[in-house]
């Protein structure tokens, strides 16, 4: 009985001895080389150690004279089988990344309340529109409905000589909304066009939004941060294979005396594309996508043509600026989307 004792606690201490040293020789070097941001190290490092793998493969397929390798390819041929690739990683993506996002299964019991302008930024997020163009145009919109800026046309000799100009009614010191307070400040610089707005405004709004996102993320509107990072690990990965692909073709034309600038502008463009599918965020999930439906859905049963200030915003944060063509600030939408004009037959001439 002391001797099978013994053996157990011997062949634990084994068993522990091992699972430390396995535990030290993926985990605890790394931890120590980059103390305190393994977890932002830790996916790279995998798909690099994938990369690797491949590359690898490719290029013993190649020397062991494989009857079908890329490499050894025609270059038209080679770039036929790279579209194709491309397309089918593409799928890879699209279907993973749905899967991945049907995982955050996150709900809240009650419809939750949500301010104008985080209606807004749902409907950007949606849209996946980086200049924040539904938030600045609820912005405009309400400062508009209740009369804190006014719009007019420059004119000389009693002629319009330009299009729609913003300004401002009262200091902007006066507002207390954040956003709304950036917005003015704008404004308050003379005749200020609509592009000129957007791009200064939406360069100082990325900080002024993450507490708004902090509390969709609290309500389960957006994906969790753990399956967004999946998300962006899954497309990254997958769309970096085409660039490696393409990276060996490099090497193997370079090896061959051929040209290979062609391929080396595909491959940095590709690599490219693949940092940036791994930088997207903020993007919402399942149910933030059945909230925002649901709120719209409500906005389309009402008429536009005589709304107050904040319902007006709240239908232009939900629905876009067109509804404004058929609101009484029917010169708001020629600012935000001005109309180039049309040339006659007499200026041809």
């Amino acid at each position: 009985m002391n001797s099978m004792l013994l053996l157990t606690r011997s062949s634990l201490r084994r068993q522990t001895l091992h699972q430390r040293l396995a535990q030290f020789s993926t985990q605890q070097w790394l931890r120590r080389l980059v103390p305190g941001r393994y977890k932002h190290y830790r996916s790279p490092l995998r798909t690099f150690g994938l990369y690797f793998l491949l590359a690898n493969l490719m290029v013993s397929c190649r020397s062991n004279g494989f009857v079908w390798n890329p490499l050894e390819m025609s270059g038209w041929s080679f770039f036929g089988f790279y579209l194709l690739l491309n397309i089918v990683l593409f799928v890879v993506i699209v279907i993973g990344q749905v899967k991945i996002c049907a995982s955050d299964r996150r709900r809240s019991p009650v419809t939750p309340a949500l301010t104008i302008y985080e209606m807004a930024r749902l409907t950007d997020i949606d849209k996946s529109s980086s200049e924040h163009e539904v938030l600045f145009s609820t912005v405009i919109t309400k400062l508009l409905a209740q009369g804190h800026i006014q719009l007019f046309q420059p004119m000389k000799n009693g002629r319009i000589t330009g299009s729609h100009k913003i300004k401002l009614t009262q200091k902007s010191a006066t507002f207390t909304d954040p956003i709304e307070q950036l917005v003015a400040q704008t404004i308050e610089k003379p005749e200020v066009a609509a592009d000129v707005m957007k791009t200064a405004v939406s360069g100082q709004l990325k900080s002024m939004l993450q507490p708004m996102h902090d509390r969709m993320q609290q309500l389960n509107l957006l994906l969790h941060p753990a399956v967004e990072r999946k998300q962006n690990d899954w497309a990254q990965f997958i769309f970096s294979l085409s660039g490696l692909l393409c990276l060996l073709r490099v090497f193997a034309d370079i090896s061959r005396g051929q040209s290979s600038w062609w391929f080396s502008i595909i491959t940095v463009f590709v690599f490219l594309i693949a940092w940036v599918l791994g930088q997207d965020s903020n993007r919402l999930n399942d149910y933030g996508q059945e909230v925002l439906v649901e709120l719209k859905k409500k906005r389309q049963a009402l008429d536009h043509s005589n709304l107050n200030a904040d319902e007006l915003a709240m239908s232009v944060a939900l629905l876009g600026p067109d509804i404004l063509k058929a609101s009484t600030l029917s010169e708001l939408y020629l600012f935000l989307k001005p109309v180039e004009p049309e040339q006659s037959d007499d200026d041809d001439d």
